[in-house]
């Protein structure tokens, strides 16, 4: 990166195909993999500077192709960017939440189970020290201080508590509570108050799903065209009204190539007979909420009321006190869709569901056993970085379970590695209709559901 200052303009920020007549999955791609939406975003140059994040697993898994210029050689989730007429940069892009490593390879839709917005707060985003070193230029600098001040006003609202989840409804509440209904342009007064309790942390959802879906989001909150609701992430710092509104056309090849993602194929052994069996047990006892699968599909869009599915009710009710839905309609962005907070949360399509541990909204269930047989669900538990490390059998991520929180554990590091279901909005209940089965049931539907 410390060459970054003589890499051309054309390497860089690298020119998009052509728009077609229709939305095109090809050219949606190719936007994921290599345009920039953001104008606030990092020098190069100055990186080294910076407080490290772990962004992407440990194993260094295989990296998606298609990526162009200096995209090829940056971390999935950032793109190549000319910040101002000098500084060469990289800016945040939808992969950084949204490609994600299992088994050695990174695949797109997937959540990204390694991303790690955990800061602590007494840490220092930027190291002087070692700015110094680097002797930035004036504009360097300027380019750096927009971007400092981005993170420092959407910390308090996105700050996790556990690798792997993000507080997504709440950090994009900010943004909202920034941008002017009638002009979408930033305003610095919020227009809603933000709330004081800690942001409830969600796990990242599989795009592929979308194709089924009639709503978006946990809570199935969104309805209507779903093309400026994949642009919400547009409304951070920098970005004018009009930069959002000028991307919709882009947003709609990208829309039509997330529809066109499939699941990755379970890459171990399956038996048939069980699977069989599962099916049977799948089909009277789950699909009425999560629908079928074969040559028939259905997929009912259901939502399970919190009472009935139990699961952690914080999401839900933090959607009904933030005013964020009431000011989403009132903007650009809901003139063909609807916001509107949910007394529940929608049953999703399980199309590829063994890739996606952790599971339940908040990713508090390690594995697919464990979601089956609530009696397996680990209280505390912590998992590495390895993208190899994924249990086959139980379906989703090898993980050791412990015998205490993040609370009683004296070492920092590995305090910010438990998982911890007695936080504010970790809770690991509900969602306990496995239990009603009996443990051959359980074993049956575990095997078919590999296969979907």
């Amino acid at each position: 990166m410390l060459l970054a200052g003589c890499l051309p303009r054309w390497f860089v920020q690298v020119d998009p195909p052509v728009a077609e007549p229709k939305p095109s999955a090809t050219r949606g791609r190719w936007l994921l993999l290599n345009k920039s939406f953001l104008k606030v975003g990092l020098p190069l140059r100055l990186t080294g500077a910076l407080y490290p994040v772990s962004l992407e697993a440990e194993d260094g898994p295989t990296l998606l192709g298609g990526r162009d210029g200096l995209n090829d050689l940056l971390p999935t989730g950032y793109t190549g960017r000319m910040l101002g007429p000098e500084v060469a940069g990289a800016t945040e892009n939808c992969l950084l939440c949204h490609a994600g490593a299992v088994r050695g390879d990174v695949v797109m839709g997937l959540g990204n189970a390694f991303v790690d917005a955990q800061l602590p707060k007494d840490a220092d985003l930027i190291d002087a020290n070692r700015l110094a070193k680097l002797e930035p230029t004036p504009e360097e600098l300027a380019v750096l201080d927009a971007w400092k001040q981005y993170q420092l006003g959407v910390l308090p609202y996105s700050r996790a508590t556990t690798p792997g989840s993000i507080a997504a409804l709440y950090f994009t509440g900010y943004f909202f509570a920034h941008r002017s209904a009638e002009t979408l342009d930033w305003v610095e007064e919020p227009v809603y108050p933000m709330l004081e309790t800690p942001p409830p942390e969600t796990d990242v959802p599989a795009w592929w799903l979308l194709k089924k879906k009639k709503c978006l989001y946990y809570g199935c909150e969104l309805t209507g065209d779903f093309t400026r609701s994949l642009m919400q992430f547009m409304s951070v710092p920098g970005n004018s009204g009009e930069d959002i509104r000028a991307a919709e056309s882009d947003f709609a090849d990208v829309l039509e190539y997330l529809r066109s993602l499939e699941p990755p194929k379970f890459p171990g052994r399956v038996s048939s007979r069980l699977a069989e069996a599962g099916r049977a047990v799948f089909n009277e006892r789950c699909d009425g909420c999560h629908g079928r699968y074969g040559e028939l599909p259905t997929y009912p869009n259901r939502v399970v009321p919190l009472k009935k599915v139990g699961t952690d009710p914080a999401r839900s009710e933090f959607m009904h006190r933030l005013k964020f839905a009431e000011h989403y309609r009132a903007t650009w962005y809901g003139q063909n869709s609807k916001m509107q907070a949910t007394d529940g949360y929608l049953a999703p399509p399980l199309d590829g569901i063994w890739a996606t541990a952790p599971y339940l909204h908040n990713g508090s269930v390690p594995t697919l056993e464990a979601l089956l047989d609530p009696s397996l669900r680990p209280k505390y538990f912590t998992r590495g970085r390895d993208s190899t490390a994924y249990d086959l059998e139980r379906v989703g991520w090898e993980h050791e379970v412990l015998d205490h929180g993040q609370a009683a554990e004296p070492d920092p590091a590995r305090r910010a590695r438990i998982y911890d279901t007695t936080l504010y909005g970790k809770g690991n209940q509900g969602h306990e209709f496995g239990a009603r089965l009996s443990a051959d049931e359980r074993r049956a539907v575990l095997e078919y559901l590999k296969t979907l």
